[in-house]
């Protein structure tokens, strides 16, 4: 904001993973969890355990797959993608021909990471949240820590499920609701309770 407002008190600015719409965010962490438990497999009691909706090996996968088409994009093959607006990866290539095994995605992971990549939609089809870019650093502990978590129960320790999803709950909701479920809001309906709902600024 100092920067917005007095850009010429400053030679340069180094910006370290900048927020925008952060109830929007809360929303899109909802859409990504959901989507992953969709396709987690379950513990005894029927739970499903989030870590486990992708192996670190799965990980590797997606990440070899996404280094492999986009790391040249940016004029130089340094392991990284640094042009990611012409990154245009698909993760079909990927899929099992058959059932799940060493080397492939299953059908569902495939289809959960298109859904989880390209962000939230309200009912229209309309972005609610931004998409997120394909890169390598999919395979990074900090992207499991984020998005899955390491937990080997249904207790999930994920980032987005303690911070975010909690932040929807008790803030971004209006009004409080104590019955209110993260995991359950249906981004149909339950846009209209977002405090972004106050300022006229429609979800759904």
């Amino acid at each position: 904001m100092a920067a917005q407002r007095y850009p010429r008190d400053f030679d340069g600015v180094v910006s370290g993973a900048p927020a925008f719409r952060v109830t929007h965010a809360g929303i899109g962490s909802a859409w990504e969890t959901q989507t992953l438990l969709n396709i987690a497999p379950k513990d005894d009691s029927g739970r499903p355990v989030l870590s486990r909706a992708f192996s670190g090996d799965d990980m590797k996968l997606v990440a070899d797959g996404v280094l492999k088409q986009c790391d040249t994009l940016d004029g130089l093959a340094d392991g990284l993608v640094m042009n990611t607006r012409a990154c245009h990866f698909d993760p079909k290539i990927l899929m099992c021909a058959g059932t799940k095994e060493a080397g492939c995605l299953s059908r569902d992971q495939v289809t959960a990471l298109e859904k989880v990549m390209g962000g939230p939609k309200n009912s229209r089809g309309d972005a609610i949240y931004s998409d997120w870019p394909w890169d390598p650093g999919m395979a990074s502990p900090g992207w499991r820590a984020l998005k899955l978590g390491t937990s080997p129960t249904a207790q999930s320790n994920s980032i987005d499920v303690l911070l975010m999803l909690n932040g929807l709950k008790g803030y971004f909701m209006y009004p409080y609701d104590e019955s209110f479920d993260p995991l359950k809001f249906d981004f149909r309906a339950d846009g209209t309770r977002s405090a972004a709902q106050k300022s006229g600024d429609a979800l759904c």
